[in-house]
């Protein structure tokens, strides 16, 4: 700098070129989803960036201007027909709902890395009917007074969709401690849920004393669950 006089002395300092920015990649897998269901979209955006750069912001978009995003941030259901920006802390809060009728659609989704947007990344919606609830049927039993036998080797299981049984919940109304669940006693008076897995381990035994009594059973598909099906125990 000169002040008029004179000039000061030179002040260094370093320039440092980079290699150009690389642009952002976000990627999100295909999705099915049964008419009307939500599912959680935003945790399961893949990012990457060759320079490292984190993601600052994501840009979505829904052509057929069906509003099928829902974003926490938002309060609500978004419109993305011209695309709609949110910030990445907002991501893991991005739902996407299966269509009103069964059929595909094309969403989008693209990052920004604080320099550049990345390109667009579609992945299709495909929405499928509504779902058919299971059923579980079950056979009336008789056993002497303090006998077991499985319940698995009672019960039938179908499913219209084709779903298999992800749970099952059994009822005694009467609370007298009738299955058993790896030979402990469960109170199924307001109803006990065990997994699919666990339903070769629950067993049903009879009553201290001669009689009936009437037990229930009903399955989940991982949708929703099926009607009560009653069946009879009789401790002879």
């Amino acid at each position: 700098a000169h002040d008029g006089t004179e000039w000061g002395a030179w002040d260094s300092f370093t320039l440092t070129t980079t290699s150009a920015n690389t642009a952002p990649v976000a990627t999100l897998e295909d999705l099915t989803l049964r008419v009307g269901l939500w599912n959680n979209i935003g945790q399961s955006v893949v990012y990457s960036d060759d320079d490292g750069d984190t993601a600052q912001k994501y840009k979505i978009y829904d052509a057929d201007g069906d509003n099928s995003f829902w974003l926490a941030a938002a309060g609500g259901r978004i419109d993305a027909t011209s695309g709609y920006e949110l910030t990445a802390d907002q991501l893991s809060g991005l739902w996407v709902q299966g269509a009103s009728t069964a059929g595909t659609q094309t969403l989008e989704i693209q990052a920004y890395d604080g320099t550049e947007w990345g390109a667009k990344d579609s992945f299709t919606l495909t929405s499928t009917a509504p779902n058919t609830a299971p059923i579980a049927t079950i056979d009336n039993v008789s056993l002497a007074t303090g006998a077991s036998t499985s319940v698995a080797s009672l019960v039938s299981y179908s499913d219209g969709d084709g779903d298999a049984a992800q749970k099952y919940v059994v009822w005694d109304s009467e609370g007298a401690n009738s299955f058993y669940l790896s030979g402990t006693a469960v109170d199924a008076s307001s109803g006990f849920e065990v997994s699919a897995g666990q339903l070769s381990n629950l067993t049903v035994k009879g009553d201290a004393s001669a009689g009936t009594q009437t037990l229930w059973i009903a399955a989940h598909d991982g949708t929703e669950w099926g009607a009560w099906d009653s069946f009879t125990l009789t401790t002879t």
